[in-house]
């Protein structure tokens, strides 16, 4: 990592001479730069010669001349862990002498415009009166040179720093090994599957996975996010649309191949699916549903891969607060990750692995400090040589402290591009060999403390997923959840819950309105698939009985096979439905079911028929018909034929009463007088 230094005094000649040389360069010009690529030994444990190499660039349009490089050294070794991050960090911190005696230098003469040239400082250690106190020394390079306009200051035009710890032979044993995550180091917002076939083959993926697998297994600890696996696959299974070749389809395969191996020859264990931003949706009522999304997804994806390991979560180094950290604890993980600036009573003699106070109960926790976490470098020179000034600070709480659980793992950054010869020593020490003292260890070998459990800060300034999101998100959950009871064959690595867990996953944080759009996206191509399946029913169904039979058919519009089902209901009591056995229908085709309907007295009624999944839940839009019965039309002829043998009867009565009537004026005899 180039360390830069910026500062407006002007530095004294007696500079040149090799007293104090402050570590600011206010002049320092943007065309040069200087970067250490190795410094042997790693760690001083007597005297030796100390070799510095690197390489000197000059950017620029014009020559620089004259150019020399200086070695910069204290001579007492810093012994705490606040010296060595401020002079990591700080822009004022004070590095050393400058050693200026000949044959104690780089000479580089003239740098020419985009010129690049090695160089390498040898300096005795008995020519720097060192101390002999065991610590970690700042070790700086400073490229003096004249500009291109003739003047030549005593302030280096740039410069570099490492770090060189120095270890006595009686040094206590201190519990050291490297924590490798593996998560998808790209933003979701803007990577492209170009992009990772190119960083898996031979980028940064490829070469962070070698250096992994590089490292001793009993210094070893993976942490893995099947998301990362499954977003690998999926390029993969891209391989005609991205042109690959058949070598190139091979070598992503060698990468699953190869990370799979190590996470079963490892101490491994599994982050959620997608690293959830669970503090932006824990304790929101959308919770529960996206919990599960995650659970699922996380949980189908480790069978699949047959991922065996504790669980762990990792949220945001700003995340953890108090009431945080008891919401994470109801998730029962294993291990949380958690930065040392979050934990309010943490100090490294309390080891990284502590309790944490959850309120109702402890969640145990890994907790790294800024900085162990290793930088975004290609200089693994300096990881190096800040794992073991690390290991040495901690070795020295320990001999100060009999109580001190003070160790030295290292929590390397998913980002990091490393180069695998510059980590040769560090993977060497880790071997464990005779006189070291360092003792390799894994993250579930380094057991938690028994003390009292640590306390979290009460805030943070962390966003949480706006009402809006949360809303789309849990909308998305339950879309997916449907496809995901219906969908009998989905793409590896692409089933619903992984969509939903990708939607929560903390990768989004620094783009919340990418991750709307993505929200919105993938509901829409839910909606899109569920809606390929439909039902077709006939405007009105005449059942030839009180029962009766009749067809409705299905019809599988998506690229893969369903199962489904289908509810019927009345908009009348008493009529009632056979249940609707589930379906598989393959894609592009349609089923044909039967269903029995029993009417009883009704007539006619509005039914409806609604797609369901296998356990009852709806979907799609249901169908509305007619459904009667062709007993209507026996009860319109019993009804017109009692109507008929109504009016017949009508019409004898009256024709009988008319007869009676003639019959009775015949007899009349005239005077009112009858005789029958």
């Amino acid at each position: 990592m180039r360390v830069r230094w910026i500062f407006a005094l002007i530095v004294s000649a007696l500079a040149i001479l090799g007293v104090v040389a402050p570590a600011t360069h206010a002049a320092t010009s943007d065309d040069l730069s200087i970067s250490i690529r190795s410094i042997s030994p790693t760690i001083l444990t007597g005297k030796s010669t100390i070799t510095l190499t690197g390489t000197v660039t000059n950017s620029g349009k014009q020559a620089w001349t004259s150019a020399n490089a200086y070695l910069v050294m204290p001579r007492w070794p810093y012994t705490s862990r606040e010296q060595v991050h401020d002079v990591l960090s700080s822009d004022y911190a004070y590095v050393g002498e400058r050693i200026v005696s000949t044959g104690r230098f780089a000479e580089l003469g003239t740098l020419e415009p985009g010129q690049t040239k090695p160089f390498s400082i040898r300096v005795p250690s008995g020519d720097l009166d060192l101390s002999a106190a065991d610590g970690v020394y700042p070790v700086g390079v400073h490229l003096v040179a004249t500009d291109p306009q003739g003047a030549r200051s005593g302030q280096s035009a740039a410069r570099d720093l490492t770090l060189l710890p120095r270890v006595s032979n009686d040094a206590r044993r201190v519990q050291t090994g490297i924590i490798w995550p593996f998560i998808e180091p790209w933003s979701p917002a803007t990577v492209t599957r170009d992009d990772i076939a190119e960083s898996v083959m031979r980028g940064q993926l490829r070469h962070y996975l070698d250096a992994a697998i590089a490292t001793p297994r009993d210094a070893r600890t993976i942490l893995i996010d099947p998301a990362l696996l499954d977003s690998v696959s999926a390029v993969a299974n891209a391989a005609d649309e991205l042109e690959l070749t058949a070598d190139e389809v091979a070598l992503i395969d060698d990468w699953i191949a190869d990370a799979l191996a190590l996470a079963s020859a490892s101490d491994t264990y599994i982050i959620d699916y997608g690293r959830p931003d669970y503090f932006g949706f824990l304790g929101s009522p959308q919770s529960k549903k996206l919990n599960n999304s995650v659970h699922s997804a996380t949980r189908d994806a480790s069978e699949r891969y047959k991922l065996v390991g504790e669980s762990i979560v990792w949220p945001a180094a700003g995340d953890p607060t108090s009431k945080f950290v008891s919401r994470l604890a109801a998730l029962n993980h294993d291990l949380a990750v958690v930065s040392s600036e979050r934990v309010s009573s943490w100090t490294p003699t309390a080891g990284s692995r502590v309790a944490l106070d959850a309120g109702y109960k402890h969640i145990e926790s890994f907790v790294h400090t800024p900085w162990a976490f290793s930088p975004l470098t290609s200089n693994g020179s300096l990881v190096v040589q800040n794992f073991f000034s690390t290991a040495t600070l901690s070795s020295l709480e320990k001999s100060q402290n009999s109580s001190a659980r003070s160790d030295a793992l290292l929590l390397m950054n998913p980002r990091w591009d490393p180069v695998l010869k510059d980590l040769a020593p560090l993977l060497t020490a880790l071997e464990g060999q005779r006189g070291s003292f360092l003792t390799p260890t894994t993250l579930s070998s380094r057991g938690t403390a028994s003390e009292k459990p640590l306390t979290v800060r009460k805030s943070s300034t962390s966003p949480v997923f706006s009402p809006d999101r949360l809303a789309q998100t849990q909308k998305l959950a339950k879309k997916n959840t449907l496809v995901q009871k219906v969908n009998l064959a989905p793409t590896k690595g692409s089933s619903s819950t992984t969509e939903t867990a990708r939607a929560v996953s903390l990768g989004w944080r620094r783009s919340p309105a990418a991750a709307s759009t993505h929200v919105a996206s993938s509901v829409s191509l839910a909606d899109a698939f569920l809606n390929e399946i439909t039902l077709e029913t006939p405007g009105t169904i005449t059942l030839s009985s009180d029962k009766g039979s009749f067809p409705l058919t299905i019809r599988n519009g998506t690229d893969s096979p369903v199962r489904v089902s289908v509810r019927l209901t009345a908009d009348v009591p008493g009529i009632s439905f056979a249940e609707s056995p589930a379906v598989r229908i393959e894609p592009g085709s349609s089923h044909t079911m039967t269903v029995d309907a029993n009417m009883r007295e009704q007539v006619a009624a509005t039914a409806s028929a609604q797609l369901t999944t296998v356990d009852g839940e709806s979907f799609g839009t249901a169908q509305a018909f007619v459904l009667r019965t062709s007993n209507v039309g026996q009860y319109v002829w019993i009804g017109l034929g009692a109507a008929v043998l109504l009016v017949i009867t009508a019409a004898g009565r009256r024709v009988l009463q008319r007869r009676g009537s003639i019959r009775e004026d015949s007899a009349d005899d005239g005077n009112g007088i009858s005789h029958g």
